[in-house]
């Protein structure tokens, strides 16, 4: 089991609301994948569990961008998203389940090419730019 849900440093991460919008598609198409074609077992469950995390991360700086007045939203609006590399890790398997399974449908919805190149730009953001990562606030 992962351990790093307290005491792991937090990497910061940047996305604007269309990226995160995406990888919200992805984490939950990739959940659905999993539930439907693994059996149940401990390593699927804690991989659910890191994308969950990961998810309750960035909602609430994308429900708080979404709850601004229209004229006051940047849609290139960078929001701050925090996670640790277990939840990172989740997300890449997530990414890459994404775009296989999008590629093994014979006619992809237009929506996943939108979906896979929002993915892209925020991964490679943050391969090119490397934020710092932040140690976990002590009690």
């Amino acid at each position: 089991m992962i351990d790093d849900k307290q005491q792991s440093p937090l990497f910061m991460l940047y996305g604007k609301p269309c990226e995160l919008i995406a990888i919200e598609i992805a984490i939950t198409t990739y959940i659905r994948l999993l539930k439907r074609t693994l059996p149940p077992s401990s390593e699927r469950t804690e991989v659910i569990m890191m994308l969950q995390l990961f998810r309750k991360r960035y909602e609430e700086p994308l429900r708080h961008w979404e709850t601004k007045a229209p004229e006051r939203k940047e849609e290139d609006a960078l929001l701050l998203v925090q996670a640790t590399k277990s939840e990172l890790l989740a997300f890449g398997s997530a990414v890459i389940g994404y775009i296989a399974l999008s590629n093994a449908v014979v006619e992809p919805y237009p929506i996943c090419s939108e979906v896979i190149g929002h993915l892209v730009r925020f991964q490679k953001r943050h391969l090119e730019n490397p934020q710092p990562v932040i140690a976990p606030l002590q009690d």
